[in-house]
C-alpha cells in the first residue's frame, strides 16, 4: 500500500479541470518567481553549492568583473605610451642629422623636418619599460599591425589624412577615424561578454525549472516557453549593444567628463617637463632659498631645445587626446554595457526571469491551460486506476483492523 500511495503521490494534484491547471501553475510559478527574486537580489539558500546556477547574480558579477579587464587589456590595437616613452621615428630622423649638429643640439627637431625612416623592430620598445596596459609585445604588434608602435601609426595616419588644415593643427575626422580603429575590439569583447550571460540566465533557468517541476512534459513545455523568452532578451540585449557601440564608435567624440581635460592637460604637462629636464640635467645647479637655479640658463637656448617640429607637435597631440578620451570613452562603454544590455534586459522588470509568473499563468485560456499544464489521457486514466486501487487497500486495512 505504500507503494501504491508513493505512486499516486508522484502524479502530483489532478489537472483535468481548468481550475486545477490554472492553480498547478499559479503554485509553480510563485515559486519560480521567489527564486528568482533572490537569485536577482544574491540571496541564496545555504544548501547551494558554490557553483550553483542558480546563484545567478554572481555569475552576472563574474561576468561584469571580467569585462572591464578584458576591455582595458585587449580592447586597443596599438598600447598608448607615457610622456617618456620614445617615439621611434623622431629618434631614427634625429640620429640621421646628428652629424649636422653638436652634442649640444642633440634632441633639436626644426621645423619641417618629415623624413620617416623605421628602425628595426627590437628597438621599437625600451626593454623593461612599462605601459599603461598588458598585452601583445610591440614586436607581436608590428608583425600583425606593420607599424612600430602607436607613434608610427598615428604619423602614417596623420599624413595620409592631410586635408586643408593648416600645418601642425588637427583634422577633428582624423581623430575620429583613429579611436574607431584603436576601440574595434570593443565590439567582439562585449559580444562573447552578451554571450556568456545569456547562457548563465539560461543555465539558472533550466536548474530552476529541473528544482520546481518533476513532471518531465510539463517542465519541457514550461522550459521551451522561458527559452523563447531568454532569446527575445538576447534579441533586445544585442540591439542595444549595437546601439552603444553606434554611439561610441559611429559618432563624434563626445565627453563631459572633467576627467579628460584633466587627463590630457596632465599628458602635455609630463611631455614638456621631461624635455626640460632634458635639458637642464647636466646643467650645474644651486639652491637660492630652497629654489633650484641653472647655471648659464639661457631662456632662447631652452626654447629652441625643447621646440618640436610641427608634425611631431602634431603626432604628440593626437597620441595624448586619442589616450585621454580613450580612458573615458572606455569606462563609459563598459558601465552602458552592463546596466542597459544585461541589467536592463535580463534582470530587469521586463526580462526573462519576469516571463514564468502568476500574471502570465492568470492571462491564459483555457486551451493554453491545457495545452501547458493538462494531462494525457493515459496519465488520468493511471492516476485513477491507482488510486481505486489506494481506496481498496485502505478499506481492506481498516477492515482487517476491525476484525482484530
Amino acid at each position: 500500500m505504500l507503494e501504491t500511495r508513493k505512486q499516486v503521490d508522484g502524479f502530483g494534484e489532478s489537472r483535468n479541470a481548468p481550475s486545477e491547471q490554472r492553480r498547478f501553475l499559479t503554485r509553480i510559478a510563485n515559486q519560480f518567481q521567489n527564486g528568482n527574486n533572490e537569485a536577482s537580489r544574491g540571496t541564496y539558500g545555504p544548501t547551494l553549492k558554490s557553483k550553483d546556477p542558480r546563484k545567478l547574480r554572481m555569475h552576472i558579477a563574474a561576468e561584469n568583473d571580467k569585462l572591464a579587464p578584458k576591455v582595458h587589456a585587449k580592447g586597443h590595437m596599438f598600447k598608448f605610451k607615457r610622456a617618456k616613452d620614445v617615439d621611434q621615428n623622431q629618434v631614427q630622423h634625429q640620429d640621421q642629422h646628428v652629424g649636422d649638429r653638436t652634442d649640444d643640439d642633440e634632441g633639436v627637431q626644426s621645423e619641417g623636418e618629415t623624413a620617416k625612416a623605421k628602425p628595426p623592430a627590437a628597438a621599437a620598445t625600451k626593454k623593461g619599460s612599462s605601459n599603461d596596459s598588458e598585452s601583445e609585445s610591440e614586436e607581436e604588434q608590428e608583425e600583425k599591425t606593420g607599424f612600430i608602435d602607436i607613434y608610427d601609426w598615428i604619423r602614417t595616419q596623420y599624413r595620409n589624412s592631410r586635408g586643408a588644415e593648416l600645418p601642425g593643427t588637427v583634422n577633428p575626422a582624423v581623430l575620429e577615424g583613429l579611436f574607431r580603429q584603436q576601440a574595434a575590439s570593443w565590439e567582439p569583447i562585449a559580444k562573447d561578454y552578451l554571450i556568456k550571460v545569456n547562457k548563465a540566465v539560461l543555465r539558472h533557468i533550466k536548474r530552476s525549472c529541473e528544482d520546481l517541476i518533476t513532471d518531465k512534459t510539463i517542465r519541457k513545455r514550461i522550459g521551451d516557453r522561458n527559452k523563447r523568452a531568454v532569446a527575445k532578451s538576447f534579441q533586445l540585449a544585442s540591439a542595444q549593444l549595437d546601439q552603444i557601440l553606434q554611439d561610441e564608435l559611429g559618432g563624434v567624440l563626445q565627453t563631459t567628463n572633467n576627467y579628460f581635460a584633466e587627463n590630457l592637460a596632465k599628458n602635455r604637462h609630463d611631455r614638456v617637463l621631461i624635455r626640460l629636464q632634458k635639458f637642464l640635467a647636466p646643467m650645474e645647479q644651486t639652491a637660492e632659498g630652497g629654489i633650484p637655479a641653472y647655471v648659464g640658463l639661457n631662456l632662447d637656448d631652452l626654447i629652441k631645445r625643447t621646440h618640436l617640429s610641427n608634425e611631431d607637435s602634431a603626432v604628440y597631440d593626437i597620441h595624448d587626446i586619442l589616450k585621454a578620451y580613450y580612458k573615458v570613452a572606455m569606462k563609459r562603454f563598459v558601465d552602458n554595457v552592463t546596466l542597459q544590455v544585461t541589467e536592463r534586459h535580463y534582470m530587469g522588470p521586463t526580462g526573462p526571469l519576469k516571463y514564468f509568473s502568476p500574471g502570465y499563468v492568470g492571462g491564459l485560456s483555457d486551451d493554453e491551460l491545457k495545452n501547458l499544464a493538462g494531462e494525457s489521457k493515459a496519465t488520468t486514466m493511471e492516476r485513477e486506476r491507482l488510486t481505486t486501487l489506494l481506496g481498496q487497500l485502505e478499506k481492506a486495512l481498516k477492515l482487517g483492523e476491525a476484525q482484530q
